[in-house]
C-alpha cells in the first residue's frame, strides 16, 4: 500500500509527492500467491519480503493498564 502526501518543496516552491512504503510486506510467488515459511531456516522467514515477521503490538488490556498505572 502506497501512501502519498502532498508537500511543498522549500527550494523551488513546486508541489512534490512523498511516497512511503509499508514496513512489512508479504512475499509472493510468481503467480502472485503468498509464500509460506520454510521451517528449516529458523532465523529467516521466507513468508515476509525482508525476512522478518512484524512484531505483535500490545493488546487493549495491556495498553489500558500501562495508561492506568502511570
Amino acid at each position: 500500500m502506497l501512501i502519498m502526501k502532498k508537500k511543498k518543496s522549500i527550494t523551488d516552491e513546486k508541489n512534490t509527492f512523498i511516497i512511503k512504503m509499508k514496513k512489512h510486506k508479504r512475499a509472493r510467488t510468481k503467480k502472485g500467491r503468498y509464500k509460506g515459511d520454510d521451517k528449516d531456516t529458523p532465523f529467516f522467514n521466507e513468508a515476509w519480503a525482508k525476512g522478518r515477521s512484524p512484531k505483535k503490538g500490545k493488546g487493549p488490556l495491556q495498553r489500558f493498564l500501562d495508561w492506568f498505572l502511570k
